[in-house]
């Protein structure tokens, strides 16, 4: 993607590429490529018109990011890990949450959901949300 950019800016494939890594199949359409959602047909529009050489280097700068699974173990705060099943980075999900302090943290995978769960599935993250703050309001651990 990011050579792609580079050589030709956007293309229907990059703008499809990036919207694959974003939206689960069910919310693009089961090939793929039927963008019938409303939301998505906006998401489609606004990342056409993103400068592609600034997107390449916002990609770039993803792609050679530091790990930072030293640093979760400091965290302290309760922490609630969301994860789009269908999104392509539950390993990471995974891995994140069992660096976390078990007893205030949880992991929730939202089903038929790609990686913007709060765009695709805001009631569910919502659900999760209020029941992980029920969970650590009846533990006495946020008050």
């Amino acid at each position: 993607m990011l050579v792609h950019l580079k050589a030709y800016g956007w293309t229907d494939w990059g703008v499809d590429h990036v919207l694959m890594r974003l939206f689960s199949s069910q919310a693009r359409g089961f090939n793929g490529w039927s963008y019938g959602n409303g939301l998505i047909q906006t998401f489609k529009r606004e990342v056409a018109q993103r400068d592609p050489e600034a997107v390449r280097e916002f990609l770039s700068a993803v792609l050679h990011r530091k790990d930072l699974s030293a640093e979760v173990r400091r965290i302290r705060c309760p922490c609630l890990v969301l994860n789009g099943d269908l999104g392509g980075y539950s390993a990471e999900a995974l891995h994140l949450s069992s660096l976390l302090d078990r007893t205030r943290s949880a992991l929730v995978n939202i089903e038929h959901a790609g990686a913007l769960v709060t765009e695709e599935r805001p009631q569910d993250m919502l659900r999760s949300i209020a029941l992980f703050l029920e969970g650590l309001q009846q533990r006495g651990v946020f008050l």
